[in-house]
């Protein structure tokens, strides 16, 4: 138990709620990370949209990984700054 309050504390060192119940906290974003990672749409996030802020994301329902990426690479989206979930970063991170 002690390993992991220290590794909560360490986690959420940078936060503005430093120190206050960290292993609540991090037991949250971990519970926040596996929705959209047990998705089977890819979610996205569009311009300056924050997942960790509002909870809010979008999917192209019913497309598989690769449709979502095209159509996020098309001209429609052009003039956006879309990102999409990485279950390796637990983020959203740009369109490449």
């Amino acid at each position: 138990m002690h390993a992991f309050n220290d590794y909560a504390a360490a986690w959420n060192a940078g936060s503005e709620f430093a120190g206050i119940e960290d292993g609540d906290q991090l037991i949250g974003r971990l519970l926040e990370v596996d929705r959209p990672n047990r998705m089977r749409s890819l979610p996205l996030v569009l311009d300056s949209e924050s997942f960790w802020v509002s909870g809010e994301y979008a999917v192209f329902k019913g497309a598989t990984r690769q449709q979502t990426l095209a159509a996020l690479r098309s001209a429609v989206y052009a003039h956006r700054t879309p990102r999409v979930w990485s279950k390796m970063h637990g983020d959203f991170i740009p369109v490449g």
